[in-house]
């Protein structure tokens, strides 16, 4: 029988551990109840968690509140991950006739540049070829402005475990050349579901940018009503090239027009598996095969109801 194991910074008596990290949201989220700890608001914290000799950190960011309720006495920890640092900066001038600008600058230097005034200065990227003529950022907070930009250009923006910014070419789903390093194991599985579905397929993209640029990107689509499109517009008044718009047109619909695939595989608590990872997960009884993006991840520990996680994978 293995014994779970688990580790919060300054915080004994554990009862529960909540992690959900997903590819759609700002930051991962964790929750502790427990008996005691020491743990502030905008404190550091460390999450460890699996069994005895086989363990993994599954988290790593700041307290954003600490609940004490009694009887008995307890606590709640509620905790984010890295980047609440950049959702929670608001980037407002003193003069807003003097905000912040820039110009002749790449989309991931912009992108680095926002995240370093809300104090995030570790940052990786890869190149995207979109250059902006000239920027202003003003009301808005440091993530909703580069989350934007990575929507826009079909990019994606998160931070690792390392604390580590990254803006990288990411779909949230399988990508050419991504290659499973797990294999779901089906004897530790608890249950399993796979839906199909056209509730995010979008077969038109509109893009609009500056001084009426605008650019459309459309096909058909084999899984909706014949000459049926549905559609999304991205506005972005930082787009200044027509060039750029079509190519976000265009990425955004080989991105979106698709048929939605996923599945949802609850097992029995393994810490390894995260957000990002590829996996190989092959189940015929609901029609499952092959490799999948794992686009969320929930490990769930009570000291009454054991140790269990749920994958929720994307084609």
């Amino acid at each position: 029988m293995y014994r779970v194991y688990h580790s919060v910074t300054n915080t004994t008596g554990i009862i529960n551990i909540k992690f959900q990290e997903s590819h759609q949201d700002t930051a991962p989220m964790l929750i502790v109840e427990a008996e005691s700890t020491t743990l502030n608001n905008g404190d550091a914290v460390i999450c460890s968690l699996g069994y005895v000799g086989d363990y993994n950190q599954i988290f790593s960011g700041y307290v954003k509140e600490v609940t004490k309720s009694t009887p008995p006495t307890k606590y709640k920890i509620s905790a984010y991950g890295y980047l609440v640092r950049a959702s929670d900066y608001f980037i407002a001038s003193t003069n807003p006739d003097n905000p912040y600008t820039n110009s002749n600058v790449t989309a991931e230097a912009l992108v680095g540049e926002v995240l370093a005034l809300a104090g995030i200065t570790s940052y990786g990227y890869e190149a995207t070829s979109f250059t902006f003529t000239e920027v202003e950022v003003n009301l808005a907070s440091a993530y909703e402005y580069c989350h934007g930009i990575a929507n826009t250009l079909a990019w994606y923006l998160y931070a690792d475990q390392n604390n580590k910014a990254w803006f990288i070419e990411r779909w949230n789903g399988l990508m050419s050349g991504d290659t499973a390093t797990k294999t779901v194991d089906n004897t530790k599985m608890i249950d399993a579901q796979r839906t199909e579905s056209t509730r995010d397929l979008r077969n038109r993209i509109v893009v609009y940018g500056k001084n009426g640029i605008s650019a459309e990107s459309k096909a058909t689509s084999a899984h909706l009503p014949s000459g049926f499109y549905q559609t999304v517009v991205a506005s972005a008044d930082w787009m200044d090239s027509q060039a750029q718009a079509n190519l976000a047109a265009s990425r955004n619909l080989a991105l979106l027009n698709k048929l939605g695939e996923t599945c949802r595989v609850s097992i029995f608590g393994d810490s390894s598996y995260a957000a990002r990872q590829i996996v190989t997960f092959n189940y015929s009884t609901i029609g499952a095969s092959g490799d999948w993006y794992v686009e969320s991840i929930d490990h769930n520990m009570s000291s009454t109801g054991g140790f269990t996680t749920v994958l929720s994978l994307k084609k």
